[in-house]
């Protein structure tokens, strides 16, 4: 299963950096080779329907749209927010569906050298 990436949950982490910074990110995403765009070529009511948890409130539009997209295109949406997993009822479809990048920085330097490294390396599966 592929996995989406968003950096839209990030904010506080994008406020920090200068737009050249951020353009690098983007561009380097936009160039990896594993990148392709995801149409959101569906009604609202596609959207909710995937959603089995329930759509509380108009701040979970979009991360309804997101994770609609990625089950569509057979993703995994990939987030920042620990709480986009409330939009589906059971935590096997939130394992299959969702994953919570919880080591931002780790990967962040990735794409950002002037990001400060990790306190705690991420854990290693398996």
């Amino acid at each position: 299963m592929r996995t989406t990436f968003t950096l839209d949950d990030d904010a506080a982490a994008l406020a920090q950096k200068s737009i050249d910074e951020v353009m690098t990110v983007l561009r380097n995403l936009l160039e990896h080779p594993g990148h392709r765009l995801v149409p959101l070529d569906f009604p609202f009511e596609a959207a909710i329907g995937v959603c089995t948890g329930g759509v509380v409130g108009h701040r979970q539009v979009t991360d309804a749209y997101l994770l609609t997209a990625a089950m569509r295109a057979g993703m995994k949406l990939l987030t920042l927010d620990s709480g986009l997993g409330t939009l589906l009822s059971s935590s096997a479809e939130r394992s299959t569906h969702i994953e919570l990048l919880r080591w931002f920085r780790h990967f962040a330097s990735r794409w950002w050298p002037s990001a400060p490294a990790p306190a705690h390396p991420p854990a290693r599966a398996g």
